[in-house]
């Protein structure tokens, strides 16, 4: 290849692109190790804060039950690992968790999230 053009590139066709003297299922499972092997790329952390307000002020629910918790500061941290499993050149499939530690609040201090999706190339 005498130059690089930038546009979208299937996953086969960035490997061999990296490797060009393999072929094209070993130059992805190249390129797969060489992702596998830096794993920042798929975990993450967070740090999260902000001010809960309960009922937006007001102590008493409709039904007349007393709410005792009030407004207040949270803060807290994440963790969030990504999964990605492609089933072709142009299909992959996605799985995120992500859990949430909340501190200062009386709804919860840990909350898990899990999502699965499905990304489409087109060009």
């Amino acid at each position: 290849m005498d130059s690089f053009v930038i546009r979208t590139y299937g996953r086969t066709e960035l490997a061999q692109i990296y490797c060009p003297n393999l072929c094209p299922e070993a130059a992805f499972r190249k390129l797969k190790h060489w992702i596998d092997l830096c794993p920042d790329l798929r975990d993450g952390l967070s740090a999260l804060g902000g001010f809960e307000t309960v009922n937006w002020g007001t102590s008493l629910l409709p039904d007349g039950a007393a709410v005792t918790n009030g407004d207040c500061f949270i803060y807290g941290g994440g963790l969030t690992a990504a999964f990605d499993v492609w089933l072709t050149d142009r299909i992959i499939l996605l799985m995120q968790v992500k859990e949430r530690a909340l501190f200062g609040t009386d709804a919860g201090n840990f909350h898990t999230q899990i999502g699965l999706g499905v990304r489409l190339i087109i060009n």
